[in-house]
């Protein structure tokens, strides 16, 4: 049974520019290589343009075309009424949906909030994440969101560290489990 369901924005526009300012350069780059051939150092060139393509590829896909919906939900096959809902992520991706994550509340050991303004807390909290080898997943839907809220979180005996785009409600449950 859903509880709660969140789909965070993303800034499409931005992120639609970004991707064709990098295709557009690379392209340019690669012309250029083509066209000037007895350049010194071509393959630097070659290089760059092949990183931009790379980069621009990597955005569109992930960022552009993909988008997360996360749900707070009961378990439905289960009877017993102390146990914890549920945190589930689910990709979209043009017409594909698939869950990518599933965690219980009950198992989220700290909720914290990462600001811009707060690179020291960044900084700490990737320290922490590698020193206790804890995998991490990221399913913020912005390249380069304004906040963000990580989960710690031990689920099936594994240590995670998971992303997500900022919610008042969502770190409200967070923060209350």
């Amino acid at each position: 049974m859903k509880l709660y369901e969140f789909t965070p924005q993303k800034d499409t526009k931005k992120l639609s520019s970004i991707s064709g300012v990098l295709f557009i350069g690379a392209i340019l780059i690669m012309l250029c290589t083509i066209i000037f051939g007895g350049m010194a150092f071509r393959w630097v060139f070659q290089l760059t343009a092949l990183g931009m393509f790379t980069a621009a590829i990597f955005i569109t896909t992930r960022y552009v075309m993909k988008s997360f919906v996360y749900r707070i939900e009961s378990s439905e096959n289960t009877e017993d009424e102390n146990s914890s809902p549920d945190l589930t992520v689910t990709e979209i991706q043009n017409r594909h949906t698939i869950t990518v994550c599933r965690l219980a509340l009950s198992g989220i050991e700290e909720t914290v909030i990462l600001t811009p303004d707060n690179k020291a807390t960044a900084s700490d909290l990737k320290k922490r994440i590698k020193s206790e080898h804890r995998k991490f997943y990221n399913y913020c839907a912005d390249f380069m969101p304004q906040k963000q809220i990580c989960i710690l979180v031990t689920e099936c005996g594994e240590k995670l560290a998971v992303y997500l785009s900022y919610d008042e409600e969502l770190e409200r449950i967070f923060m209350g489990k």
